[in-house]
């Protein structure tokens, strides 16, 4: 009577476990870059976040929206949370951002700040700037560093980029003590951050479809039209969480002030 080789028989379960699974991976990714790409080359039309699968939703504003009524913008469905800009490079300052960082927050809006980061200084210099202007305070996002290369700009290279990038984003976390989040768009995080800060929160930019990485926060529309804004006719950019409302408040530490 033949015997029956137990180890054989279960390495070839388990190898032919391991290439269904290796298929089935791939199948499933191949279908997420064709949807990718039919999106970003205009063959489907843009998605528009689900607000039942992302209800928390927010915006993010500069000195650019003018003049705006917290209290009125605070009452839109679409404003739970709000970037601002502070600074931008070595010393430029948002003139609003002070106003608006106040004000959002006296209005029960969650409120971060965020850096425009540049390639004509260093990251010591662009953290100087951000942490002499941003104060320290309790119940708000963490800091943003938005890095994002155009076509007009000197491209730096990728290790010069990131070098500085590391610079400011440790020293931001050492004064604030949280990790910052990194803002970009898919062009700039395929050339110049891929394979790299998987340990920090993405914020992506995609006005065509959902982002394909692991993303936190996702920026898809650059044209909202909000009540509270001076000038009406300025839009302002919208975005969403990657969760719920509970995830939201438990990932940031957050203290939801609002009555339900």
């Amino acid at each position: 009577m033949r015997r029956i080789n137990y180890k054989k028989l279960i390495r070839r379960w388990i190898l032919l476990l391991l290439i269904v699974a290796i298929l089935f991976f791939a199948g499933f990714c191949g279908l997420k870059m064709l949807h990718f790409y039919r999106a970003m080359n205009g063959y489907i039309p843009p998605e528009t976040p689900d607000p039942d699968e992302f209800p928390v939703r927010g915006i993010d504003i500069s000195h650019y929206q003018g003049d705006i009524d917290w209290n009125i913008l605070s009452q839109e469905d679409h404003v739970q949370f709000a970037f601002i800009k502070a600074t931008e490079g070595r010393e430029h300052k948002d003139p609003k951002f002070l106003e608006n960082w106040n004000a959002a927050q006296e209005s029960d809006v969650f409120v971060g700040a965020y850096h425009f980061f540049t390639f004509g200084s260093t990251g010591k210099e662009q953290a100087e700037n951000f942490i002499d202007t941003v104060p320290i305070a309790d119940n708000v996002l963490p800091p943003v560093i938005d890095v994002e290369i155009y076509e007009a700009e000197v491209i730096p290279e990728k290790k010069d980029l990131q070098k500085e990038l590391d610079v400011m984003l440790d020293m931001l976390e050492s004064h604030y003590g949280v990790k910052p989040i990194i803002y970009t768009n898919s062009s700039t995080y395929i050339s110049h951050l891929l394979g790299g800060y998987l340990k920090y929160d993405i914020w992506m930019s995609n006005l065509y479809c959902e982002p394909i990485i692991n993303w936190t926060f996702w920026q898809y529309n650059f044209e909202g039209k909000l009540k509270g804004f001076a000038q009406e006719e300025i839009p302002v950019d919208l975005n969403v969480y990657n969760g719920n409302l509970d995830e939201f408040l438990s990932e940031f530490n957050l203290v939801y002030k609002k009555e339900n």
